[in-house]
């Protein structure tokens, strides 16, 4: 089965993940969006084939993170050290986007005046 790290990092997330075009609004909340969109992206992945996996060492730290270029793959809080086809990536990237979405969708709107 092929393994994908899910990012974990709220901060990342926010800062150059799924939720980069999130509103500053929603600052506020990251950490419960993150977790949110964590655990779904995680069930998605066992239910789309793959075993999700947590990431470690400095991979779990921002900077650890952003600086890590030995997968073969990453983007939108996803990595993978495996061999994935272009169709395979983009699906599960995508969901990934997909989520932060749909997640950053359901946040109420800031009243304007």
């Amino acid at each position: 089965m092929k393994e994908i790290e899910v990012c974990s990092n709220d901060e990342w997330l926010f800062w150059c993940g799924p939720f980069s075009g999130a509103p500053e609004s929603l600052e506020d909340i990251a950490h419960e969006l993150c977790e949110q969109w964590y655990i779904a992206v995680w069930t998605r992945l066992i239910d789309a084939g793959y075993s999700p996996i947590l990431p470690n060492g400095q991979r779990t730290f921002c900077h650890g993170w952003h600086g890590f270029q030995a997968f073969t793959r990453k983007g939108c809080g996803l990595g993978t050290f495996d061999d994935l086809t272009d169709e395979e990536w983009d699906t599960i990237t995508e969901m990934a986007t997909d989520e932060a979405d749909e997640l950053i969708d359901i946040q109420p709107l800031e009243e304007v005046s």
